[in-house]
């Protein structure tokens, strides 16, 4: 038992100097002079970021092309820049408005920095679960010292976020699929939806999801078809369209909690898009506009 409990403590020191090692060199990174720090697009984000919170991103959307790529998870960088006492700022980039503002963009970093880590733990407990404690640990030193890993774990994009959230998403859905019950049900259908407002690009998914479902139950549907068991197909069938529902309403309350219910029951008529192909769907479906 004690030899055990020692193995187990061990191991857990072992995880947590890694996780401080990838926590550091993220650290390291924000020492480098301010002006030479941030990347174009970042301004972008947290400035959508700050749309988010204010209840105007459509607006600004609207405003700025470059700031259409507007996800409310920006507004987690926004809220840590912006919870920065003015003397720290100061201090650092002088009165000028435009500096500070740049500064604060700089300390909303560490928002994506500590995304980073906790990715860094699922990808660990993940890998636990699927293959043992070795391959944990490999899995975790391969991500930590990945160079796109290290890149973009301290900067205010969307990316690490997207990768957080679909990796959790994923992860939960596993859990549910595995395990069942209720509660690991209602953790796929949030993460789900708190992916969607982590990236566009989230919304893939929903295949995977189906994908992971027809080859999770693949063997024991085929073994109830070739004893002609149809019912509990049935019941199976009817229980996925039931969650597949849940899972949609899910994620569009947690989508429009995420845009602070900005524009929420717009009709689909009265929306203006950028893309020529969905202007032209609109403008020539009778159905869609009265939608």
């Amino acid at each position: 038992m004690n030899l055990n409990y020692r193995i187990f403590k061990q191991k857990k020191v072992f995880v947590l100097a890694l996780c401080c090692f990838f926590c550091l060199i993220n650290l390291l990174s924000l020492s480098v002079p301010l002006r030479k720090s941030l990347t174009y697009d970042e301004p972008y984000y947290y400035n959508s970021g700050l749309a988010i919170l204010s209840g105007n991103s459509s607006i600004r959307g609207a405003d700025n092309v470059n700031e259409r790529n507007i996800m409310p998870f920006s507004a987690l960088n926004a809220i840590v820049g912006g919870a920065v006492p003015k003397s720290i700022v100061t201090k650092i980039a002088g009165t000028d408005p435009n500096k500070m503002h740049y500064s604060r963009i700089y300390f909303g970093r560490l928002v994506t920095i500590f995304a980073s880590m906790l990715l860094a733990i699922l990808v660990f407990i993940w890998s636990q679960q699927l293959y043992g404690t070795l391959a944990a640990f490999l899995s975790l030193i391969i991500y930590i010292l990945d160079p796109n890993i290290i890149a973009h774990s301290r900067l205010v994009t969307q990316d690490l976020f997207g990768a957080l959230t679909v990796f959790l998403a994923t992860y939960c859905f596993w859990l549910y699929l595995k395990f069942g019950d209720r509660k690991n049900a209602v953790l796929s259908m949030v993460t789900f939806g708190l992916a969607q407002i982590a990236r566009y690009t989230a919304i893939y998914l929903a295949p995977i999801y189906l994908i992971l479902t027809l080859g999770f139950y693949s063997s024991a549907q085929n073994k109830l078809i070739k004893t002609r068991k149809f019912k509990p197909i049935l019941s199976g069938i009817k229980q996925g369209i039931s969650y597949s529902v849940l899972l949609a309403m899910t994620a569009i309350l947690i989508i429009n909690i995420g845009f602070s219910g900005e524009r929420t029951f717009t009709k689909f008529g009265e929306y203006k898009f950028s893309s020529q192909a969905l202007s032209s769907l609109q403008e020539s479906s009778s159905l869609l506009r009265a939608i």
